[in-house]
C-alpha cells in the first residue's frame, strides 16, 4: 500500500489524518514541524504528503521551497484548518 507523510504541528491534526488512512491500509509517517519532514521525505520516500501550511518556523510555503532547492519530488496535498 501507498506510504503518506501527515505534516502539521498539530498532534490531533496528525492523529486524526492517521487513524483515517491507516484504516484504509495507508502506511503513514507522521512530521510534526517542516525541519523534521525533509529529514523523513529523504529516509522514507512518501508516495503523498499532507502538508499544513501554517507551522511555526518553517512553514508550508518554506517548506515547499527546500524540497525544490533539493530536488524532492513527492506529490502534496495542501490542508490548513487556518486562514
Amino acid at each position: 500500500m501507498s506510504c503518506i507523510l501527515i505534516v502539521d504541528d498539530s498532534n490531533t491534526a496528525r492523529a486524526v489524518m492517521a487513524k483515517q488512512l491507516k484504516t484504509r491500509g495507508y502506511d503513514v509517517i507522521e512530521a510534526r514541524d517542516g525541519k523534521e519532514v525533509l529529514e523523513k521525505i529523504k529516509i522514507n520516500n512518501p508516495d503523498c504528503m499532507v502538508l499544513d501550511l501554517l507551522m511555526p518556523e518553517m512553514d508550508g510555503l518554506d517548506v515547499l521551497k527546500a524540497m525544490k532547492n533539493e530536488s524532492l519530488i513527492t506529490p502534496v496535498i495542501i490542508l490548513s484548518a487556518d486562514i
